[in-house]
């Protein structure tokens, strides 16, 4: 810092003026510093060599006289040192007003002049600044309100403290408000701001480089970002934004062609959407408070814009109220209990804020239960968030957005048992590429298959329906079923034939338990295995139908809760088995997967039909002795597009289809036939 005497007509005139090192090593860049500083034209005749020696000269006599090094301030706010260095005042690090010739700290008004860094002009300190401050809240915030509003000037407040606790705890909690317009998230941002003169100051168009830029030079003082989550705006940009906040948790410093942007601030957000939900390692990261719309009394804004210039005259006190890692922790604990469902991070965050917030209030004369409303209202919000969900827990929520989207179903997607288990198994290949398109998960395939492995699943290959073209063709055609045919069960129309699993896929098996213990049940909209191959019955003489016909029975299918490997051995094609539900007994002609298709030995009665078939998970059916007789006269045995029906059962096994012999396979599993004549298998 120089200070520079001229002759200005007949008066003499002094200025200070900030001239950077660098800039007095060319008299070129010397002449351009002074011009700048004393913003107007200066003449220089001096030679390099005469300009280092005149420099030296003064500095010289400057520290012959006792002067003493200045700092100058790199940042508007608190210095690494603690001092809290302003354009017009300063205060140490305990709140006490402080002089630059105490602190040795020079402010820096570049940063507001030449970089655009907010430089905010703290009031004459005034004891009765916050209670004018909060009285006029109250005037102006309807009652659901105000305890929100406390809350983020509790924020603020935790924020003037943040090099203490990013020094203690490596971390600091980053804030969003959100809600509908209206619901005065900007105005209680604002007051908040406004404890440190910066309520003036609101950042509404994001920018990664302005805002690191702006929070690297503002040490502890909030800053507000008013609505940056547009209508309209790129996904590119929210995601820039979440990084944003993530990165805000950590401190993490940015990098730009030299340019080192290491946060001294946090942000205060507002969004009329949640931040965070695509992105759970932003969710866990953020204290999230929901405005409802309360309409305020409009009335009290005039004396609240007033009360909120004058709200930095009380910015001594707030200095004052240092951080208290034990207090805080002591509430953390208390906290727990109340967020069951919470990441853990949750509970340290919202410890800290209650914990400012309740020195704020008291500093403002306010009484008022900071813990009490955080357990009421905030804590339940928390949970609802379900910021405790893991990769595997994200990615079964997201794969159910995208069956709802008709990008998994039964080609990528199916439900399998192996080796006595029920899994989900997944055809990773293909599904991850479109899942990371949609969602940009935080994790990565081979993470999330780690994850999978760590609870019981496994890597494996399993046969899925060959094509989404052939699954699409077959839901259009169950459909259009379902319209001509509706509830009557006794109609004459065949429903179509379910694609057969066909095409071989290495995939990644998920167990069914990790599904249901996170969605509670397993999800209708994933996919169900449903029937295979069908068998039908002729309808008798005295059925309803006009004329001769056949048809089929498909009532839903049975969840699998539990299939053990004892089960899955004893149930195989052509056992005998007993449903437990009803006690009915029959034939397992068909098998695969987690569920079996049964021939009945007695027939369902439903508007004079007559033997038809159920479906049961495997779970539900027991093993019984074995029986011979598989198909009776009367059966139409249907396989793809082929039928035949069964004229005759011979003693030894054999079956007469009229046209064809069908002969069977093994006495150890009758149902297992082989159509000898076409050499088709059934």
């Amino acid at each position: 810092m120089l200070s520079v005497r001229w002759i200005e007509v007949d008066r003499l005139v002094e200025r200070e003026a900030f001239i950077k090192s660098i800039d007095t090593r060319v008299v070129k860049d010397f002449v351009a510093a002074l011009i700048r500083e004393l913003k107007q034209n200066v003449s220089c005749t001096l030679s390099q060599e005469s300009l280092q020696g005149l420099l030296q000269n003064r500095t010289t006599q400057y520290r012959l006289a006792g002067g003493r090094t200045y700092k100058l301030a790199d940042r508007t706010g608190q210095q690494d040192d603690g001092t809290w260095v302003f354009q017009n005042c300063q205060f140490a690090a305990d709140g006490s007003p402080t002089t630059d010739q105490d602190s040795g700290w020079v402010f820096n008004h570049q940063l507001g002049e030449e970089e655009r860094i907010p430089s905010p002009k703290i009031a004459s300190q005034n004891p009765k600044a916050l209670r004018d401050l909060v009285s006029a809240c109250q005037g102006f915030f309807n009652l659901e309100i105000l305890p929100l509003a406390w809350f983020v000037c509790g924020y603020s407040v935790a924020t003037m403290q943040r090099q203490s606790v990013m020094q203690a705890e490596g971390n600091f909690p980053q804030i969003a408000l959100f809600g509908d317009p209206g619901g005065g998230k900007t105005t209680a941002s604002q007051v908040a701001t406004s404890l440190t003169g910066m309520h003036k100051f609101v950042i509404s168009r994001y920018s990664e480089s302005m805002v690191y830029e702006t929070v690297k030079s503002l040490g502890g003082l909030p800053l507000l970002l008013d609505d940056p989550v547009k209508k309209g705006i790129k996904k590119d940009t929210r995601e820039a934004i979440d990084n944003f906040l993530w990165a805000m948790f950590n401190g993490t410093t940015r990098k730009v062609r030299g340019n080192e942007q290491t946060p001294h601030s946090n942000v205060i957000v507002t969004t009329n959407v949640s931040l965070g939900e695509d992105n759970q390692a932003l969710e866990s990261r953020l204290i999230k408070l929901h405005f409802p719309v309360k309409p305020p009394n409009s009335k009290g804004y005039p004396a609240l814009k007033k009360a909120m210039d004058g709200a930095s005259g009380g910015l001594s006190e707030l200095l004052a109220i240092a951080y208290d890692p034990e207090a805080v922790k002591d509430i953390e604990a208390r906290l727990l209990e109340h967020l069951p469902h919470a990441h853990a991070r949750i509970s340290s965050s919202l410890a800290l804020i209650t914990f400012f917030t309740q020195r704020f209030v008291d500093t403002a004369g306010i009484v008022f239960d900071a813990f009490a409303y955080c357990v009421s209202h905030l804590c339940p919000t928390a949970n609802d968030f379900e910021s405790d969900k893991d990769s595997l827990q994200d990615f079964l929520e997201k794969l159910e957005i995208m069956k709802s989207q008709g990008s998994v179903g039964e080609w990528n997607c199916t439900p399998v048992v192996s080796g006595g288990k029920a899994y989900r198994a997944v055809y990773l290949a293909e599904v991850w590429g479109e899942f990371d398109r949609k969602f940009s998960p935080n994790y990565s395939r081979q993470s999330l298959q780690q994850l999978v492995e760590g609870r019981g699943g496994q890597s494996a290959t399993q046969k899925f329906v060959a094509t989404k073209l052939e699954w699409i063709d077959y839901e259009r055609a169950i459909a259009e079923h379902e319209r001509n045919t509706g509830d009557d069960f006794g109609s004459c129309v065949l429903p179509p034939c379910r694609p057969k699993k066909s095409a071989p896929r290495k995939c990644l098996l998920i167990p069914e338990s990790e599904i249901t213990s996170f969605l509670g049940t397993v999800p209708e909209s994933l996919p169900q295995e449903l029937t295979f191959n069908e068998v039908t019955h002729k309808l008798p003489l005295e059925a309803t139908c006009e004329t001769q016909a056949e048809t089929t029975l498909q009532p839903k299918v049975a969840k699998v809760t539990q299939v053990t490997e004892e089960t899955a051995s004893l149930i195989r094609k052509g056992a005998k088995v007993e449903i437990a539900a009803t006690g009915k007994t029959g034939l397992v002609v068909e098998l695969e997967d987690s569920f079996a298709t049964i021939k009945l030995d007695t027939p369902i009665q439903s508007s004079g039909l007559g033997q038809r078939l159920t479906e049961c998970s495997l779970a539900e059916i027991r093993a019984l002795p074995a029986n011979s007789n598989v198909f009776e006269v009367g059966d139409r045995i249907r396989h793809d597009s082929q039928s035949w029906d069964v004229d005759k059962v011979r003693s030894d096994g054999t079956l007469d289809l009229g046209h064809a012999t069908l002969l069977k396979a093994t006495s150890a599993n009758p149902a297992e036939v082989e159509l000898v004549e076409l050499g088709v298998a059934v």
